[in-house]
């Protein structure tokens, strides 16, 4: 589901660390997609967070209970549209959207400069 939406374990896992409380190392999401690392029920919840989607709907397709429960950022869902947005643009236009997004990000900054 993560591929659908562009997002290797490198990206899956930076924005489940930017939305959900989980920090998990790329090969660990890798683990998890392969079946070789356990799928828990408040990770369910964080993936359905970040996907968009209703964790019971997750957990049904994952043979999990539904009832994990995550503190995603307020912002997840607009983060998970971002993504299924962004999902047919190509490696170059994806490249000027960041720049575009950075730009926009340190002119929004405060000055840290002290005369």
């Amino acid at each position: 589901m993560f591929q659908i939406r562009n997002l290797g374990w490198v990206g899956t896992a930076q924005c489940l660390a930017q939305v959900t409380p989980y920090y998990l190392a790329a090969s660990t999401i890798g683990r998890i997609g392969r079946g070789e690392k356990e799928l828990s029920a408040d990770l369910v919840a964080a993936f359905a967070a970040l996907l968009a989607v209703p964790a019971d709907d997750l957990a049904a397709l994952t043979g999990l209970e539904a009832g994990g429960t995550t503190m995603a950022n307020p912002a997840a869902e607009d983060v998970a549209a971002l993504i299924w947005g962004a999902r047919r643009l190509t490696a170059g236009q994806l490249e000027q959207v960041t720049n575009e997004a950075r730009s926009m990000l340190s002119e929004q900054r405060p000055s840290q400069d002290t005369a």
